[in-house]
């Protein structure tokens, strides 16, 4: 039996994102997902892990209830 989800309404990348290990100093992360999850992984990213907002890319490459969506967050 497959998960499925609604687009938007899952925290599985966010949860998975606390169990990571990622390099002290600066690193490159890049995000690209749902663009509401992608806003939100970016912030976490910097709030819990120190990344550097200049050295990332978060990018939403749809949106629930939308198409042909392409949103940046770069802030």
């Amino acid at each position: 039996m497959g998960l499925t989800f609604k687009a938007g309404t899952s925290d599985v990348l966010a949860r998975t994102l606390k169990t990571l290990r990622l390099p002290a100093g600066d690193y490159y992360a890049w995000v690209a997902c749902e663009s509401l999850i992608a806003k939100a992984l970016r912030v976490q990213l910097i709030a819990d892990h120190g990344a550097n907002p200049k050295w990332m890319r978060a990018a939403g490459y749809w949106r629930r209830g939308a198409v042909a969506v392409h949103d940046t967050h770069n802030d």
